[in-house]
């Protein structure tokens, strides 16, 4: 049986299946492109089909009508592919979801009929590939070409998602606010999987063109869209092996249906884009301690508010506040809800701009900072409602929460050695010491969406803690977190400051946790400071306890002090 399949695919008698399977082959760098869009990063663009005719047609002309070498004119085709991304995405960024889908799609239509006015001012119906090299006019040579490139890509490709690169596309999929919140560049990166897609796209196009020894203006047609789509919803988005398969599912298609038309047009489809995803995250780290310490200086405020106001149309949320938190401070921000907490960290990390006041870190004013450089200063955060990359194990989120320390780029990312390898190695030896201290290290290798709240609430803690940063905002930690783990929570709050150095600004309605680790507390009540000192000073105020509590301050005063 098997001479027998060798003998069809490569033998003399080898013919169409051969060419079938070497266009499987290109189809497998289309979807590979349209998933690193979409399914990694997010971005239901419908343009790759005009980054594709584009490939296709750079090729022709180059080699052509300028008489270059084929192999600048592929190069030529993914230059040219990858401009043509910046143009598309720098502005398509300023959308998303159906716009973007919208507007992408109008791209394809624009350049279908751009190189059909090319064809039809130079007197032709398609642009025929006539100064081929003699190699490639051989099926076999074709294949085993393709194949190559093929290879090298899902080679290149594996190594780039699983790196720094590829964490930051998935942490924008997950939870773009949490992406930025620990240093990654949300546009940058959005616009970077334009480029990667593009390339590729670019490149696939100019190998379709040589398989079918011509370019046509079908390729930039809203069919190649659908034939994209097809193959990475089949297979699954964020996904390389889905990828594969749909291509293969797309390829054969036409033959289970008994039809052998261009094999991209596939029919009317309608194709609901869904943002479920399916994880590949796998285990790939050893835990190792590691523990690093950080010297602060005791001169002046790590952190400075003044005079601080922020409206929400009608509402004043926070009015003329001012805040003064000192190195290695544990500093608890209080109060019932709606006092406005929550919207004093986002002013800090860049979610909320103040109407009026200053925000000054470690002498930097940080308002004309944008969030991610915030968090390249030192600044960590926790949320109410988690933000976690929950498609991603609980180490990839500690080794994506140190986005801002590590360098790596694309090229090093596809890469299997080099710096980018030996930096996530340090990153990752960092991540496992923080889930150790926590009592997290049995979770590494877990996906996050599995885990339970509590268990959650504390990787959303250890997320904030591993990069050591100067200043972390941990917002509500113990809510969720089982009565027996917040004593445990405390002690590890109070050691990793004592150890590393590390400020900690604290939203919390558990007042024992509040009693148990501050060292100073501010009230707020309405957006206004109602009270500030220690925790024991503070908690038994009367208009803290009129305010917050809601009861007597002599009785309430007395169960406090009992339940600490």
């Amino acid at each position: 049986m098997l001479p027998t399949i060798y003998d069809q695919l490569f033998g003399s008698s080898a013919g169409f299946e051969l060419h079938r399977i070497t266009l499987i082959g290109i189809f497998i760098l289309a979807a590979l492109a349209q998933n690193i869009l979409t399914g990694y990063a997010a971005q239901p663009s419908l343009g790759n089909a005009a980054f594709f005719g584009m490939g296709g047609y750079m090729l022709a002309w180059l080699t052509n009508d300028l008489n270059q070498p084929y192999w600048v004119g592929i190069v030529v085709a993914m230059l040219v592919s990858a401009v043509l991304g910046i143009i598309v995405g720098g502005p398509a960024l300023r959308i998303s979801g159906a716009h973007l889908a919208i507007a992408t799609l109008g791209l394809v239509f624009l350049t279908q009929s751009l190189l059909d006015l090319w064809d039809t001012t130079n007197g032709r119906q398609s642009y025929d590939l006539n100064n081929l090299p003699q190699f490639l006019t051989d099926d076999h040579a074709l294949y085993f070409t393709i194949l190559a490139v093929v290879t090298i890509i899902l080679f290149a490709l594996y190594h780039l998602l699983r790196s720094r690169v590829g964490r930051a596309w998935i942490a924008i999929r997950d939870s773009e606010a949490a992406a930025e919140a620990f240093g990654v560049n949300v546009t940058h990166y959005k616009l970077l999987a334009f480029v990667v897609s593009a390339i590729l796209t670019g490149l696939a196009g100019a190998l379709y063109a040589t398989w079918g020894t011509t370019a046509t203006s079908t390729m930039s047609s809203a069919d190649q869209t659908i034939a994209f789509l097809t193959m990475i919803v089949i297979g699954g988005l964020g996904s390389i092996i889905g990828s594969i398969l749909g291509a293969i599912f797309v390829g054969f298609l036409p033959l289970l249906l008994g039809q052998l038309p261009n094999p991209l047009m596939i029919g009317p489809m309608q194709i609901q884009i869904s943002t479920l995803t399916r994880t590949n995250a796998e285990a790939r780290a050893r835990c190792a301690p590691r523990r690093d310490t950080i010297m602060t200086s005791t001169s002046s405020p790590l952190l400075e508010i003044r005079s601080m106001t922020v409206r929400f149309g009608g509402l004043l949320a926070i009015s003329e506040l001012d805040l003064e938190i000192q190195p290695g401070q544990i500093f608890a921000l209080v109060g019932p809800n709606g006092a406005g907490k929550t919207t004093v960290l986002n002013c800090i990390s860049g979610f909320v701009k103040p109407a009026v006041g200053s925000i000054t870190f470690a002498g930097t004013p940080l308002l004309p900072l944008g969030r991610h450089r915030r968090a390249g200063l030192g600044i960590g955060r926790t949320f109410q409602q988690l933000q976690l990359f929950t498609t991603m194990t609980v180490l990839e989120n500690l080794l994506t929460a140190q986005h801002a320390r590590l360098r790596a780029g694309v090229l090093q990312g596809m890469l299997p050695f080099g710096p980018g390898k030996a930096e996530d190695a340090r990153a990752r030896v960092q991540a496992c010491a923080t889930l150790a201290m926590l009592g997290l290290e049995d979770y590494s290798n877990t996906v996050v969406k599995v885990l339970p709240f509590g268990i959650q609430k504390l990787v959303g803690v250890a997320r904030a803690l591993v990069l050591h940063p100067r200043l972390v905002l941990l917002d509500e930690p113990a809510a969720g977190v089982p009565h027996e783990e917040v004593e445990t929570l405390a002690n590890n709050l109070r050691r990793w400051r004592d150890e590393s150095g590390t400020t900690l600004l604290l939203i919390e309605h558990n007042m024992h946790l509040v009693q148990t680790v501050a060292d100073h507390v501010c009230v707020l009540n309405y957006g206004s400071k109602l009270a500030e000192g220690t925790a024991k000073t503070v908690l038994t105020d009367q208009a803290v306890l009129e305010a917050y509590l809601g009861c007597d301050a002599t009785s309430e005063g007395k169960d406090l002090h009992a339940k600490s």
